[in-house]
């Protein structure tokens, strides 16, 4: 019996144990794989070729053996060989239209895993990398249906799920997104990623307790996933229960003090109760841990203006604008700095340049038309536009998702 931490896979046998002929070295190289010393693995099959240089299922393995190491071109060829010597080969078709897809070749690795399925039509595996090779070359219509054909000829395939889901979740198809995560959790309850897709549609379903309920059990699963505990406090968030948000991000904080994003999300939710001293020391911590962050200098920038720090939040809004020039609602923060000091001009200036980025920007609109107003121009109207939204800066320069 093998000890704890010992490798528990078979030995290597002896090569008279198996034989002399091909057959032997094949078994011998496919020995050598499982214990991952491909060089000696190659050798084997190399010399299974050199006693029967037509036989398909060494070249398959060849070419098997050094995909594994991702040399794509020395795998292509050995895997080309292995259908052309024998055509109906099913494993061998599969695994070079894996290879292709794996070295940026779609459209052949297409054209293989389609050999496949013509092969054998009942092959889940055959209908679940066609899937993917559809998905890869952005045919969803397709991958879809292969991917449902690969989920109906084996129900517990779990890639199949997962896949199906994720292309589903894309399509905005939730309810089905939701069911074939849930299969994918009930075969494999550890996949603790499936746990947060599956929270995040719940979430957009207004199905809130089933969400939290999720993200608890990943991280039952996964105590420090510190991706689990920003989902959690940003739904708390969301819901306004500010105390139980905070005590989520703070349990994250003793796993990854480092984290930028979570004093990120710690400095939003101080701001959104108004509790600004709280909010600019969060927010430098996050910017100590991240100091690139175009999005976290303007919400530092937004509190400094709301106390009247109007120095500091043009310092950072000209950080975040030196970050991500891009950003419209800096631009439109900024200007606000200038109109509350009477630098109409600027303010001017900063306003259009806003709506340079972002023509229908609304908060832009609004605050051009008050400083016109007030410079007594109100001929000279910027675009009228809907009603704000509000929410906060993104570093594309577009308001974030609450």
């Amino acid at each position: 019996m093998p000890t704890p931490g010992s490798d528990s896979r078979p030995p290597v046998p002896r090569l008279t144990a198996l034989g002399q002929g091909a057959e032997a070295h094949i078994a011998m190289g496919l020995a050598h794989l499982d214990h991952e010393d491909y060089a000696q693995a190659i050798r084997e099959f190399e010399t299974a070729l050199e006693l029967e240089p037509r036989m398909a299922v060494a070249h398959l393995a060849l070419g098997n053996a050094h995909a594994k190491q991702q040399h794509y071109d020395e795998a292509l060829a050995a895997l080309e060989q292995a259908v052309k010597c024998n055509p109906d080969l099913v494993q061998g078709h599969l695994v070079l239209g894996l290879t292709y897809l794996r070295s940026g070749r779609k459209l052949a690795g297409l054209e293989s895993l389609r050999r496949v399925v013509d092969l054998d039509p009942k092959l889940p595996v055959g209908r679940l990398a066609l899937g993917r090779a559809y998905l890869e070359l952005g045919r969803e219509a397709e991958a879809a249906t292969a991917l449902e054909a690969a989920v109906a000829l084996d129900p517990r395939s779990v890639s199949a799920h997962c896949l199906l889901g994720r292309l589903y979740a894309s399509q905005q198809k939730t309810i089905e997104a939701i069911a074939a995560f849930q299969a994918a959790i009930r075969l494999r309850p550890a996949l603790v990623l499936i746990h947060l897709a599956l929270a995040k549609l719940y979430t957009q379903e207004h199905r809130y307790a089933e969400a939290i309920a999720t993200l608890e059990a990943a991280l039952a699963i996964q105590p420090s996933l510190v991706n689990a505990y920003v989902q959690m406090g940003d739904l708390y968030q969301d819901q306004k229960e500010y105390g139980k948000a905070a005590v989520v991000y703070q349990a994250a904080l003793r796993i990854k003090p480092q984290r930028a994003i979570l004093y990120h999300r710690l400095g939003r939710l101080y701001a959104a109760q108004d509790q600004d001293a709280q909010a600019i020391k969060a927010f430098r911590a996050a910017l100590t841990a991240n100091p690139l962050s175009a999005e976290m200098h303007y919400e530092l920038a937004n509190v400094y203006l709301r106390q009247h720090q109007y120095d500091d939040a043009d310092a950072k809004y000209g950080t975040a604008l030196l970050l991500n020039p891009q950003l419209a609602l800096a631009h439109v923060g900024r200007g606000d700095v200038y109109f509350a000091r009477g630098q109409d001009g600027e303010a001017e200036q900063a306003y259009r340049r806003a709506l340079e980025w972002d023509s229908t920007r609304t908060i832009a609109n609004q605050r051009l038309e008050r400083l016109l107003l007030r410079t007594h121009r109100p001929g000279d109207r910027a675009a009228q536009a809907p009603k704000p939204t509000g929410g906060v800066a993104s570093d594309t320069g577009e308001e974030a998702p609450r």
